[in-house]
């Protein structure tokens, strides 16, 4: 099924409430709980190792750059050398993801599955 429109069915359940279980422990009774699981049922969150989801903290360009990405089914890029930006270094826990965006690029799907730089 194709991303949008497995998220656009995980919004409308969620929004009806219908069968969703809260996911996060901090996000009951939040403005933005339904649509905060919606995002989660259709994998574009995660939240974090806690089961916390933080909902009033500011979204992070790494954060933002990891949703689009699986909004529309992108990356990571992986294979690069030379890092896009200055401030993100091949270490950052979202390297390959900001990479995927950055980039234009040419790539295959290696044996693992991943996407590499041609």
């Amino acid at each position: 099924m194709h991303k949008w429109l497995q998220w656009s069915r995980t919004i409308s359940s969620c929004i009806s409430k219908k069968n969703v279980a809260i996911t996060f422990n901090d996000t009951k009774g939040h403005w933005a709980q339904w649509i905060i699981e919606a995002n989660r049922n259709a994998g574009i969150i995660n939240g974090r190792a806690d089961r916390s989801f933080a909902p009033d903290e500011h979204l992070t360009r790494a954060q933002a750059v990891v949703m689009m990405n699986r909004m529309f089914e992108r990356g990571p890029l992986h294979g690069v050398t030379t890092p896009s930006f200055p401030d993100v270094k091949a270490s950052h826990w979202a390297f390959n993801e900001i990479e995927e965006a950055a980039k234009p690029h040419a790539y295959f799907i290696d044996e693992e599955g991943q996407e590499q730089i041609n």
